[in-house]
C-alpha cells in the first residue's frame, strides 16, 4: 500500500519515473490510435501530456515518438498522383480507376501509349512485382519469388509498400502515375487508400 501511495504522490524518483511513463504510454497509445484509424481520428488532445515529461530519457523518447507522429500525420494529408488501370470494375471516390475488360497485352500497350502522351510514369504492376522478386538486394525477393511462382497471394501491405515506393519514385521526374494491374479488388484500393 505504501508503494502506491508514493506513486500517487509522487514521493520518490522512481515513483515519478513510472508517472512519465505512463503520461508517455498515454502518448505511445493515442499515436497507435491514430495510425488504426486512418487519420480519422485526431487525438491532440492528449499532447498536452508531453508538457509533463521532464527527464531525459523520457524527452528523448517522446521526441522520437512526436517525429513518427509527424511523419504519419503530414503522409495522411499528402495524395499521391496516381491513375489505376484495372480489368476489374471498381467504384470509389478516394482514386481515379480506369476499367477495362478483354486482351490485358492490349491494356498494357495503351497504358504505356497514354504514359508517353501525357508524361506519365507507366507502371506495370506484375512487372514491379517481378522485378522486385529478381532484384537481390530486396529483402523480400525469395519471398515474391516463391509467391509469384505458387501463383500465392501477397500480403496487401507489402504489395502496397512496392507500389507506393515506385510511384514516389517517378514523382520529381514525371509527376504522375499511371498504375495497370492494381488494384485487383476493391479491398485493396481500400487499403492503398489508408496506407
Amino acid at each position: 500500500m505504501a508503494a502506491w501511495v508514493d506513486y500517487e504522490e509522487g514521493r520518490t524518483a522512481e515513483a515519478q519515473w513510472m508517472q512519465e511513463l505512463d503520461k508517455l504510454e498515454c502518448l505511445i497509445q493515442a499515436h497507435e490510435y491514430e495510425q488504426r484509424t486512418y487519420g480519422e481520428k485526431d487525438l491532440d488532445e492528449f499532447q498536452g501530456l508531453s508538457s509533463k515529461i521532464r527527464s531525459t530519457q523520457g524527452k528523448e523518447w517522446l521526441d522520437l515518438l512526436q517525429q513518427e507522429r509527424s511523419a504519419h500525420l503530414s503522409k495522411r494529408k499528402r495524395q499521391l498522383p496516381v491513375i489505376f488501370v484495372t480489368g476489374i470494375a471498381c467504384s470509389s471516390g478516394l482514386s481515379l480507376i480506369l476499367t477495362c475488360a478483354g486482351d490485358i497485352s492490349v491494356y498494357e500497350t495503351q497504358c504505356a501509349l497514354l504514359s508517353d502522351e501525357f508524361d506519365f510514369q507507366h507502371i506495370s504492376f506484375k512487372h514491379i512485382l517481378i522485378k522486385e522478386s529478381e532484384d537481390q538486394s530486396c529483402r523480400d525477393a525469395k519471398f515474391l519469388r516463391d509467391c509469384l511462382t505458387e501463383k500465392a497471394d501477397i500480403p496487401v501491405s507489402l504489395v502496397i509498400s512496392i507500389l507506393e515506393r515506385k510511384i514516389e519514385e517517378g514523382i520529381e521526374e514525371r509527376g504522375w502515375s499511371l498504375v495497370y494491374g492494381f488494384p485487383q479488388s476493391l479491398d485493396q484500393l481500400l487499403e492503398f487508400e489508408r496506407k
